[in-house]
């Protein structure tokens, strides 16, 4: 009878441990979304702010035009972006959502497209994305991203050219350092993104991930 007991206890136990730790997976499953979606917004409404408050004070961003770092990177990205750029559009679209509860680490990727006016015309681009977001005071923050641009459009002159964002200078730390080199969009530069890519997803998915 006592061995019954206790096996109904274990039952009961086990199941609700499972339950807990199945809500908890739901819970950071729908904030990382929640959070996902304020990039979509800052482009609509061009308030900065709300981007910087879900990146984490070292995030690390790449495109084949060039890469910012830390807030303070990104924050001169963007204000010069919209600057230069106005109009412009970006969103990003997530396909898949990788939780490794027990590095309390995500693994996002998807699509994304924008688009803006130069003088010339039209421009838009598309590609795919993927981003890393780990767990900070309980908070899941954006850490690193990388946008693989696949294909641009438009009756503007700059998808021709074989230089991508050839006027987007290159931000490597969160200061007033920069760089007039630009980031040519060659063949080896797109292999080294896209080894880059599979490296955050193998290696921060690898123990055991949450896949939804």
């Amino acid at each position: 009878m006592k061995k019954w007991l206790i096996s109904i206890f274990l039952v009961l136990f086990c199941s609700r441990a499972l339950a807990l730790q199945e809500s908890n997976h739901e819970d950071d499953l729908e904030e990382i979304k929640q959070r996902s979606s304020i990039w979509n917004d800052t482009f609509i409404t061009q308030n900065v702010d709300n981007l910087l408050a879900i990146l984490s004070k070292d995030v690390q961003m790449a495109s084949a035009g060039g890469k910012w770092n830390t807030k303070m990177g990104t924050e001169k990205f963007l204000y010069s972006l919209f600057q230069r750029r106005p109009d412009v559009t970006w969103i990003n679209n997530p396909t898949e959502i990788i939780i490794n509860p027990q590095w309390e680490v995500a693994y996002e990727d998807g699509t994304w497209i924008e688009s803006w006016t130069e003088p010339d015309g039209q421009v838009t681009i598309k590609g795919k994305y993927s981003s890393l977001w780990k767990k900070e005071n309980s908070t899941w923050v954006l850490h690193a991203m990388v946008f693989i641009p696949l294909n641009c459009i438009g009756d503007s002159k700059y998808c021709e050219s074989s230089t991508t964002g050839k006027n987007d200078k290159i931000l490597n730390r969160g200061d007033d350092t920069k760089k007039d080199k630009k980031l040519k969009f060659t063949q080896t530069n797109s292999d080294e993104i896209m080894k880059l890519e599979k490296d955050i997803a193998f290696f921060y998915g690898a123990k055991d991930p949450v896949v939804r």
